[in-house]
């Protein structure tokens, strides 16, 4: 494990004292015995204390990974690590450190993280944007104020879309950023996520069965793991079966 220096324990030490501090409010709070503006006002609250939190975590998390924290712990991954550790997902984890990478580069989402007016999702959206565009990221910041998350994912799209003004980059963007995720749940279900290309996309409500016929799980299998372009596509024709 690191070490750290005297200066670098006072700081961890004023954290541990804010996590002491807040246990110590959390135990006096009894929800059913407040009136609901009070509930308001302390939610208003942790919602400031949340994102100043995990702004400052998400600007911190690349920075940690350079330890040997994770590998001491065994996990598989700095990822895995900070996923078993805040109890999420690994995917969030994932995201979460793309972030992180992501921020440095962009002042006015650093600056935005470090004092709490970010969420890291609206963080992960903007910076996403901010790669394809640096000059859209105050804007964006701005913007994420006042829109909600939906809105805000909207015009970051946007903004990456307009910032690939080259047909063949933005196709290649768009098989670059595709993604399957799928499983099992803990009570039997099976769950799942995915990003496609637009005319990989169309193609799903012409597959057999209709839209909803788990035939289209091979379909979407199949988009995801096959390396062709979209010119490939257009020449071939859809695969329905």
């Amino acid at each position: 494990m690191g070490t750290t220096t005297a200066d670098e324990r006072e700081v961890v030490e004023r954290f541990a004292e804010l996590d002491r501090l807040l246990g110590v409010a959390a135990s006096a709070v009894r929800p059913d015995g407040l009136s609901a503006h009070a509930a308001e006002q302390i939610q208003n609250q942790l919602i400031s204390i949340t994102k100043r939190a995990s702004g400052l975590q998400t600007l911190l998390a690349d920075r940690a990974t350079e330890g040997s924290g994770w590998r001491a712990r065994q996990a598989r991954s700095a990822a895995d690590d900070l996923a078993r550790r805040a109890g999420t997902s690994t995917t969030k984890a994932k995201d979460t450190l793309d972030t992180s990478k992501k921020a440095k580069r962009h002042p006015s989402i650093e600056a935005a993280l470090h004092n709490g007016r970010l969420s890291a999702e609206q963080a992960s959206e903007i910076a996403g944007a901010a790669e394809a565009n640096p000059a859209a990221a105050p804007g964006l910041v701005a913007d994420a104020q006042n829109m909600s998350l939906p809105e805000l994912r909207d015009k970051c799209a946007r903004v990456r879309a307009a910032a690939d003004r080259d047909p063949e980059a933005t196709a290649a963007r768009l098989h670059r950023d595709r993604f399957l995720r799928y499983g099992r749940r803990a009570d039997g279900s099976f769950s799942g996520s995915f990003r496609l290309a637009p005319e990989a996309g169309a193609e799903l409500p012409y597959a057999r069965g209709g839209p909803t016929h788990y035939a289209n799980l091979g379909l979407l299998c199949w988009h995801h793991h096959q390396e062709k372009t979209a010119e490939d596509r257009a020449r071939d024709g859809p695969r329905t079966g």
